[in-house]
């Protein structure tokens, strides 16, 4: 049985030097001092503490402090914690963290939160990352979307993939874009 941790007396200078397992335990209370943190706090967490941290932690996170991860600790969030996060938190993902991102937190998003991906944020998506976009997240994507993927990033679709995108999409790419799906 895990018991959940309570922390009302722990300072937010303090929540670094949790554990992994300690953060898994962390109850409620403790997501109000996570909101809390400072992106100097916050940046200071290494990577076990942020793979430990759930979806539920993630979202206590604000916009600020999501911008101010760097893309190592980007990198360590587990699918559980991608799929925590907000449209709003989605939105504050700098270009670098985005294109930083594993092609399994990719596979991890639904094709809701890849929708809320501006232009400049798909457009920094590689090839090995649009590969995992679900055929439902492609259908998703507004024709502003598809017409920011470049054409490395295209060479990563599959054919289900590709007669995933609907006929406006089609007409909204470049015949670049066009020549690389086929």
């Amino acid at each position: 049985m895990n018991a959940t941790v309570q922390t009302p007396g722990l300072a937010t200078g303090q929540m670094g030097a949790l554990t992994p397992s300690q953060i898994t335990t962390l109850g409620a209370p403790a997501r109000t001092q996570l909101a809390a943190l400072s992106t100097t706090e916050l940046r200071n967490l290494d990577t076990r503490q942020i793979s430990a941290l759930g979806a539920a932690d993630i979202g206590a996170f604000s916009t600020t402090q999501i911008a101010h991860l760097t893309i190592t600790q980007v990198r360590a969030l587990t699918a559980t914690g991608i799929a925590g996060l907000s449209f709003s938190q989605i939105a504050a993902l700098s270009v670098h963290q985005v294109a930083g991102m594993g092609a399994g937190q990719i596979a991890a998003l639904s094709s809701r939160q890849i929708a809320q991906f501006t232009t400049t944020q798909l457009a920094a998506l590689g090839a090995a990352q649009v590969k995992e976009l679900s055929s439902a997240a492609i259908a998703a994507l507004s024709t502003g979307q598809v017409q920011g993927l470049t054409p490395s990033a295209l060479r990563g679709l599959g054919s289900a993939q590709i007669a995933a995108f609907t006929a406006t999409q089609i007409q909204a790419m470049s015949t670049t874009q066009l020549s690389v799906i086929g």
